[in-house]
């Protein structure tokens, strides 16, 4: 691989964990948007940017393209709806640090469902990481949140659950393009958030952030991501990935004052190490 193309990918993932780590501001700058009407909205803008993107990617063939990712492409769009929804919900009930350090296990419970699913091996280390990152959950849990904020933490735990498993449908489906199925995703959020909110209207400013953190926070951040997977080590993309889970909290903090308390920063500081020492594995193994 040539070394301008892995500087590329390098910057790419940069650039795409600073985009995405503006999550926690844009949901806490929100004046009045419920859940579900910052699903609709969120979902909306998405599926604004993905169906653009695949339908110049694909130039009129976008329905034929979604049918051939088959079923690991609807397992695919029901996970990311998923993880969607449950972040959503998970900023909305506990901080933007305890969802973004637990969010952060993802990569452990990807593991654990190549194993289940793929009959990946898991090696010990894994094990061990993940026990460490469960620990730090527990410390987190452990530090007094109320009963709202072991709610947003619930919700946070399984947007990990449901992002590792789209994880793994896209290792599964390594020749499948899954663009197509995260605008079936987008679409059925949609449809989730115009079914069960109580009303689609919201102050301009709230209407246009939701639009944005679809479009551009999701949308833009992603599919950067995805290009720089493509030159970059998977190891590599999991330790660059850890910059949106440390700027998520620090924009939050720096934008309204949201401080992140001790047991917060602890479990949270053990999470990561968890992940740093997984993906260090990785690259061990894979060299």
């Amino acid at each position: 691989m040539p070394a301008s193309s892995y500087h590329r990918g390098v910057a790419l993932a940069v650039i795409a964990g600073i985009i995405l780590s503006t999550l926690g501001i844009g949901v806490r700058l929100l004046e009045q948007a419920s859940g579900m009407q910052i699903i609709f909205y969120r979902a909306i803008g998405l599926l604004l940017f993905m169906g653009s993107v695949v339908i110049i990617r694909h130039r009129g063939k976008s329905r034929r393209t979604l049918l051939d990712s088959g079923w690991l492409g609807i397992g695919a769009a029901l996970a990311y709806t998923g993880a969607s929804i449950a972040i959503i919900f998970a900023l909305l009930n506990t901080t933007v640090a305890n969802t973004m350090f637990v969010v952060s296990l993802a990569p452990l419970f990807a593991a654990l469902a190549g194993w289940l699913f793929l009959r990946e091996s898991v090696p010990f280390r894994t094990w061990v990481a993940l026990s460490l990152a469960l620990t730090g959950v527990l410390i987190m849990i452990n530090g007094g949140l109320s009963t709202q904020g072991l709610i947003g933490i619930g919700f946070a735990l399984g947007m990990a659950i449901c992002y590792g498993t789209f994880s793994v449908c896209l290792r599964a489906g390594r020749d499948i393009d899954m663009l197509p199925p995260v605008c079936l995703s987008a679409a059925t959020l949609g449809v989730i958030g115009w079914c069960y909110a109580d009303s689609l209207h919201l102050p301009t400013q709230d209407i246009i952030l939701c639009l944005a953190m679809g479009a551009f926070q999701l949308g833009l951040g992603s599919l950067l991501l995805t290009f720089a997977a493509q030159t970059v080590p998977a190891a590599q993309i999991t330790l660059l990935a850890m910059l949106e889970v440390v700027l998520n909290p620090i924009w939050v903090w720096l934008g309204v004052g949201e401080v992140p308390a001790t047991y917060t920063l602890a479990g949270g500081a053990l999470i990561i190490g968890a992940i740093v020492y997984q993906a260090m594995d990785s690259h061990q193994r894979a060299q």
